[in-house]
């Protein structure tokens, strides 16, 4: 039941009615071609808020299962990772890289402060990296890094990868994931997107794609590998799109329809409008 409370806390954020109201509807199987359409669309919806041409795909679990798979899928044992690291939640990238038998090099800059590129172009110029990653809305400290693309530039001189954790802006400030280059851009449902909490999203750059597949060993994360969720061919492409995109576990139909309702919303009041309304 909604209350008059209202959620103070950086997220989960207070979810529309409307929004509530897509989730009352009878269970539909995730694999009947009504709902892989209705999938689809939701995935495109999802792109456009992305500010992206890459196929995102859809995690279920927190926004942690986000940035978790996306390192996953990529890092191997022995790989190096840059952890950009400018509030509290900048050590998760790290914890990951080093879970799965890679190396993750901390650089640490004062909460709140700008990045000084100088010093991360130093250290990539110091060592081989496969990854570097970075938080665009750092809730610890309220402080937004808008350079993304130009971190993304110096890491792709170097032959690594860029990943963005967007988990609390994505929806609520401009993202051109497409403009900045991002290679794995992470977000969720609970923070601007205004949906309920239960889905991960990752937004995923051919680039990104071909060091997967390039993989020295399988993936150790059977949950949460991206390859699982990677466009393919469509069989009978009678809809107009030549590409399926598969689910890789079951679908949570209801948060689906939780989540095209929220994304309705956003595109409905405009990105501009939304990021205005945000910055307010």
């Amino acid at each position: 039941m909604k209350t008059d409370d209202i959620l103070m806390c950086p997220g989960p954020n207070d979810i529309a009615d409307r929004v509530l109201r897509a989730m009352i509807r009878p269970a539909a199987c995730p694999v009947t071609p009504d709902f892989q359409e209705f999938y689809e669309q939701t995935l495109d919806m999802l792109a456009q808020v992305y500010q992206t041409h890459n196929q995102v795909a859809p995690i279920p679990g927190s926004g942690r299962s986000g940035i978790e798979s996306a390192i996953t899928s990529v890092i191997e044992p022995g790989d190096r990772a840059l952890v950009i690291i400018c509030g509290n939640f900048g050590h998760l990238a790290a914890r990951v890289v080093n879970g799965v038998g890679g190396q993750a090099v901390e650089v640490e800059f004062p909460w709140g402060e700008p990045l000084d590129l100088g010093v991360i172009r130093d250290r990539l110029r110091q060592g081989s990296y496969k990854l570097v990653t970075m938080v665009h809305n750092e809730t610890s400290s309220g402080a937004i890094y808008t350079n993304a693309g130009e971190i993304a530039r110096m890491a792709h001189e170097h032959g690594a990868l860029l990943l963005l954790d967007a988990i609390s802006s994505l929806g609520g400030a401009n993202l051109p994931t497409d403009a900045w280059d991002v290679d794995l851009c992470v977000s969720c449902n609970h923070k601007a997107i205004a949906a309920p909490i239960g889905h991960a999203y990752v937004a995923v750059s051919e680039r990104a794609w071909e060091v997967m597949e390039r993989r020295r060993e399988p993936c150790r994360n059977i949950f949460g590998n991206l390859l699982h969720w990677k466009a393919q061919p469509a069989e009978n492409p009678t809809d107009g799109r030549l590409l399926r995109r598969p689910q890789g576990v079951f679908t949570a139909v209801h948060l689906f329809y939780a989540l095209h309702e929220a994304l309705a919303m956003i595109l409905e009041e405009g990105l501009e409008a939304r990021f205005a309304r945000h910055i307010l």
